[in-house]
């Protein structure tokens, strides 16, 4: 029983001490990770397999834009934590 209270007290404190930056990477990619799913179940049910095959083919290339822009808001975070970048980030993909 003091494990697990231990194991929470420990969880919530380092949810507290997080990177306001990696947080909102982190939350961009969950973002960017519930839309494209969102968009896939759409794939699935068109009924024409060119227009599933284009579609697809769409989406990953809106997955690697999006995953890039997610990284690109990990590195400016990174680079310059107080910069416009970084502090529009963290307003945008805060919780």
């Amino acid at each position: 029983m003091r494990i697990a209270i231990l194991l929470g007290v420990i969880l919530s404190l380092a949810a507290c001490n997080r990177d306001p930056g990696m947080q909102a990477y982190e939350n961009c990619l969950a973002k960017l990770d519930a839309q494209l799913a969102e968009t896939e179940k759409g794939i699935e049910q068109e009924e024409s397999a060119p227009a599933r095959m284009i579609a697809q083919t769409a989406l990953e290339g809106a997955r690697k834009i999006g995953a890039a822009a997610c990284e690109g808001i990990k590195e400016s975070c990174e680079s310059d934590p107080d910069g416009a970048i970084c502090r529009a980030a963290i307003k945008t993909y805060s919780d």
